[in-house]
């Protein structure tokens, strides 16, 4: 049988994702079995996959209501480290797009660290969600926490359109030779420099991140507490006229989004 996805529908299932969950995030991170399983039972979609019978990842998602649209929200999914990069995460959010559209969902939205750069580029190129929203410590600060450690958690809020039959979007395509002034740059040091002020008009700006931000918080919290600070005050101008992040590129030592400006809707 190998590798393989299912719905989840029991209260043994979602023990198992929780069980996936606590052993990726630590315990205090993790949704409840009891949370799960009314989800997974009341118009959620939740998602194990296995490999021959043992679980090694799971999707965890449930109805939610953004910007007056009834969207699925897509809270957590995680696989095991001995199986990333093996594509399983991109099958558990196909299976969970493909779900979706047969429960009626037009959208799938999730947050996700824009500091995290394999995250963003999962989520723009692999998938071609599109970038909407920018929100400041969405879930708080907690030194429990395995892997933000105490750091404010930022968040990029991405919608997923269901009835898309495509995976990546014309809006990823942005060529590849032109001028674009850089916003957040990276010093010598790997410390981040933001520029005070940039042309309103230009059609192309960018901004750095670090090419491993999780690793970066383990050795050098302060250093990564500066990228959330100087990221934050970019993102929020950029956005607030009219810029949205639509593509990241990825160098030997650090990653880059470009972001272009949106037309105004007639």
């Amino acid at each position: 049988m190998g590798i393989h996805i299912e719905r989840v529908t029991t209260m043994d299932g979602c023990k198992k994702c929780q069980y996936l969950a606590s052993t990726v995030w630590g315990g205090d991170a993790a949704c409840s079995t009891a949370q799960m399983i009314v989800h997974a039972t009341y118009g959620g979609v939740v998602l194990l996959a296995y490999d021959e019978h043992t679980p090694i990842g799971f999707l965890f998602s449930f109805p939610a209501k953004y910007r007056e649209e009834w969207v699925l929200w897509s809270h957590e999914t995680a696989v095991l480290p001995a199986y990333l990069h093996r594509g399983i995460g991109q099958s558990l959010k196909e299976t969970q797009r493909s779900t979706a559209r047969e429960l009626g969902y037009g959208t799938i939205a999730w947050t996700f660290d824009p500091l995290v750069a394999r995250n963003a580029y999962f989520n723009l190129h692999k998938l071609g969600a599109r970038i909407v929203e920018y929100k400041r410590n969405v879930y708080g600060s907690d030194m429990a926490d395995q892997i933000n450690r105490g750091m404010e958690t930022d968040r990029f809020v991405a919608l997923w359109d269901t009835m898309d039959g495509s995976t990546v979007t014309a809006r990823n395509l942005v060529h590849s030779h032109f001028e674009a002034i850089s916003v957040l740059t990276t010093s010598h040091s790997g410390a981040p420099i933001l520029t005070d002020s940039w042309p309103k008009s230009t059609e192309h700006l960018t901004t750095d991140v670090p090419l491993d931000f999780t690793q970066l918080i383990l050795h050098d919290a302060r250093r990564a507490e500066e990228w959330r600070l100087s990221f934050r005050a970019a993102a929020e101008q950029l956005m607030e006229v009219g810029y949205t992040p639509a593509v990241l590129q990825r160098h030997a030592d650090k990653a880059t989004y470009i972001w272009i400006k949106e037309e105004p809707q007639s």
